[in-house]
């Protein structure tokens, strides 16, 4: 039991499943909708919806937009304690809108003393299907302020109905804390969600010289290997679900998660 119970562990640990910044990042608890652990940014336009990307549980965050005419931003925002100046963190999460060319995201920031929220960077989507949007930067705080990640729902100049509604699921927030990610900074690993059933791994090899790339199921078993660089992975075979790929280059090692319909 122990040795199970270690083994399960690592595992969580060499994967860095354990989302320890974000409360409820799903927006569900046992099966149930549950917006806990988030707030309204002046407009009340969170709602649960019975919906979730490639991998999630049965539920989602659904946003209406600001509206200049009405009530601006729509922000849904979640407070972030101890986190410090100049601290890098990578932020990931689905999103997808109800009407293509609605510009709906989600961002790190800082909520002053006074209250009002300050957008850093951003990852942005306007396609109608889930999307996975990612990215990372540094927190630069003032006295006074808190981090905060932010789900925006986009502006639009005037009153709307249900149809201009937004979709946000599955947010993921990780401290990075080595040199691995930044080594890695040019690596693009796409299409995400998997189409076509290929796998592509964009980098400069020269630059970026790869020792292995390996493929692991989230329940830690080995599926694909390969020995130095690789410009695709065939995924024909691979089930529906959630996958990892690490990359190894001399010393340093990075892991991202990849979604096959």
């Amino acid at each position: 039991m122990k040795k199970l119970f270690l083994s399960f562990l690592l595992t969580i640990m060499f994967f860095g499943f354990i989302n320890a910044q974000l409360q409820n990042p799903s927006f569900e608890e046992n099966g149930q909708p549950s917006l806990d652990g988030w707030l309204d940014y002046y407009c009340d336009f969170a709602t649960s919806e019975n919906d979730a990307p490639p991998g999630g549980g049965q539920w989602c965050v659904k946003m209406q937009p600001g509206q200049t005419q009405g009530c601006f931003p729509g922000y849904f925002y979640q407070l972030l304690p101890n986190v410090t100046n100049d601290q890098i963190f990578q932020l990931e999460g689905w999103a997808k809108v109800d009407v293509e060319g609605t510009v709906v995201g989600i961002f790190l920031g800082r909520k002053d003393a006074e209250g009002t929220i300050h957008l850093f960077d951003g990852d942005t989507t306007s396609s109608e299907s889930w999307t996975m949007l990612s990215v990372q930067d540094t927190f630069i705080l003032e006295p006074g302020d808190d981090a905060v990640v932010v789900i925006n729902s986009g502006l639009v100049g005037g009153p709307v109905g249900p149809s201009h509604s937004s979709y946000f699921d599955e947010l993921q927030l990780d401290l990075v804390t080595s040199v691995n990610d930044a080594y890695f900074t040019d690596l693009k690993i796409f299409p995400n969600p998997v189409v076509n059933d290929e796998v592509r791994i964009e980098l400069n090899s020269c630059k970026i010289p790869i020792d292995d790339i390996s493929v692991f199921e989230v329940s830690g078993k080995l599926i694909f290997q390969h020995t130095g660089y690789l410009k695709s992975i065939n995924a024909d075979d691979w089930r529906p679900g959630i996958y990892c790929i690490r990359l190894k280059s001399g010393t340093n090692q990075i892991t991202k998660k990849i979604v096959v319909n």
